[in-house]
């Protein structure tokens, strides 16, 4: 994938970048279903200090579908 070949290279420039963090979950969630490394990213992203409810949200989704998945 081109975005996250994109991203992934950003970040690995700028690793202390919450947004490049928040927007490789994003891609990984929501484009790629790869909620494992989803939630990596995310988790990234908030230790960061990501301002982004997002990152929140959809970190929370991860957590809720895992549960899910598991049961």
């Amino acid at each position: 994938n081109r975005a996250v070949d994109y991203f992934q290279k950003a970040f690995s420039e700028d690793p202390g970048n919450a947004e490049i963090a928040g927007s490789l979950a994003y891609i990984y969630h929501y484009r790629l279903r790869n909620l494992g490394k989803a939630r990596d990213y995310y988790n990234k992203a908030i230790a960061l200090g990501s301002k982004n409810p997002e990152n929140y949200y959809s970190r929370a989704l991860i957590f809720r579908d895992l549960i899910m998945i598991s049961d």
